[in-house]
């Protein structure tokens, strides 16, 4: 057993010391593009870069990396390369819990990629907001935005591992809420995906999800009475499996992932520590509780280098399970007393976080608050503008009326042909009968519901009530203008 956990230390610190040699030489050459590139877009893609390596170790140092690759992009007008940087910037904001901060810069990405149309990034923006509320436990609005990026995705016909991603994404929701059914078909779909892209890594990721998935089942139907947990395979598509071949199908899962993540040259520790406390489980469950012991030593040495508190305690509850299952007392006494010191501090932690949330939450409700209330007031000064403009042209157009009758009236007083007074009264009652449709035009449009066959209605309505008003001054008009040709030295004939 000791050989065993020196060979996975050895190992461990081994890959360290290759990668830390690799990581060097990549930051020295991002570095140099930095400082001798002239072209604004290299410099600022060696700068997200150059985050990128520190992003795990380093996250205020990523921050400031990416930030300063925004003012550079900002002072360009780079609009493409501001809205990744603003990405960018809200991933390091998530990971530091503070999502006020994070949901802003994805929604100002999200903004500048709609405006250039630039659908495949408005997907990712999706995934990342959909991130953030799966993370305060909004499932609901997190699926809402994971089914958006999706929609995009199918519309691209993207079938890349961002496809994929947001599979896994949705199968992980829909697993919290114990939706199996659902579960298992994303996470299926998005095995699918990587596995025809020769993705170890996501796919190794696929294979730990869905292991995880049947153990669950399993634990499920293990609390269900004789007969319903078959009712329960059944009604989930597992009607084929017994309820150890659960077990035999999680396992089987479980250490394919690990396999597969053992042949990467750059392994994802995480995911790994999370496999092997997944496969422990599988043997305890399996009263297998020696194997047990190793797969949870393993699993806590590398969330332990990690530092990773919660991943360290889980392998601890699972050796004081194995030890005490062995009445080995002593040893399961011993990884208590470590799993309770780990637990109290995983508390703090998260108690911590529990509170940023509910701030985060606040300040989040207050910006969009206050964000709604800046586009009212918007809306009514454009509202007030458009209305004062529409004032003064129905007024403008009200005194032209008035004066083009007070001149129709006046032709009584002059000579002029019959038929020039005849065009002069009918287009004065044009004129007025258009601007009627104009003032009446809203309400109009309410009734009618916007129909042609109804609006014409109203239409020949409105001229029918003008006509005998256009006839009546029509025959005064002439009236006056035939007696002006009887007077004496009139010159029109």
């Amino acid at each position: 057993m000791s050989r065993l956990l020196f060979n996975l230390a050895f190992s461990t610190i081994l890959s360290l010391l290759l990668t830390s040699e690799s990581k060097s030489g990549i930051v020295d050459s991002l570095k140099d593009v930095i400082e001798n590139s002239s072209p604004d877009s290299k410099r600022i893609k060696a700068l997200l870069q150059l985050g990128d390596q520190f992003e795990f170790t380093s996250p205020d140092k990523s921050l400031k990396l990416y930030q300063q690759a925004l003012s550079i992009a900002e002072d360009g007008n780079h609009l493409r390369l501001i809205a990744k940087c603003k990405n960018y910037i809200g991933i390091m904001y998530r990971r530091k819990s503070d999502y006020p901060r994070a949901l802003q810069s994805y929604f100002q990405a999200l903004e500048i990629n709609q405006n250039l149309n630039n659908k495949k990034s408005i997907a990712n923006n999706y995934n990342n907001i959909g991130l953030i509320y799966e993370n305060q436990y909004d499932y609901a609005l997190a699926l809402d935005y994971y089914f958006k990026a999706l929609d995009i995705y199918k519309d691209l016909e993207d079938k890349s591992t961002v496809l994929a991603n947001t599979y896994n994404n949705i199968g992980i929701v829909y697993d919290y809420q114990s939706e199996f059914v659902l579960a298992i078909e994303y996470y299926l779909k998005a095995l699918a995906i990587v596995e025809a892209l020769g993705d170890i890594q996501s796919a190794a990721g696929s294979y730990t999800n869905i292991g995880s998935l049947y153990t669950a089942i399993y634990e499920k139907v293990q609390t269900l009475s004789y007969g319903t947990g078959d009712s329960m395979l059944n009604a989930i598509g597992l009607g084929a499996f017994t309820i150890p071949g659960l077990l035999d199908s999680a396992q089987y899962y479980q250490k394919h992932a690990l396999s597969m993540q053992l042949e990467l040259e750059l392994r994802d520790e995480w995911t790994m520590s999370l496999t092997l406390s997944g496969i422990g489980l599988i043997h305890i469950k399996k009263k297998e509780y020696e194997k047990g012991i190793k797969k949870y030593q393993e699993a806590a040495l590398i969330a332990h280098n990690l530092g990773s508190l919660r991943q360290e305690s889980y392998a601890e509850l699972g050796l004081v399970t194995c030890y005490d299952k062995l009445k080995n007392y002593k040893r399961a006494m011993e990884h208590h007393q470590r799993y309770s010191s780990l637990k109290d501090s995983v508390f703090n932690e998260e108690r911590s976080k529990e509170l940023g949330k509910i701030e985060a939450k606040h300040d989040f409700k207050t910006a969009e608050m206050e964000r709604v209330r800046a586009e009212e007031d918007k809306m009514q000064f454009e509202n007030a503008i458009k209305d004062r403009r529409d004032n003064l042209q129905y007024s403008g157009i009200l005194i032209f009326l008035v004066l083009v009758f007070a001149g129709v009236f006046s032709l009584g007083k002059i000579s002029i042909p019959i038929r020039l007074a005849e065009g002069l009264i009918f287009f004065s009652f044009l004129l007025f009968f258009e601007f009627t449709l104009v003032l009446l035009d809203p309400y109009i449009e309410q009734y009618s519901g916007g129909a042609p066959a109804l609006k014409l209605g109203f239409n020949a309505v409105l001229a029918a009530l003008i006509f005998p008003l256009h006839s009546l001054f029509d025959t005064k008009i002439k009236g006056w203008l035939v007696k002006s040709k009887d007077q004496p030295g009139n010159r029109y004939t």
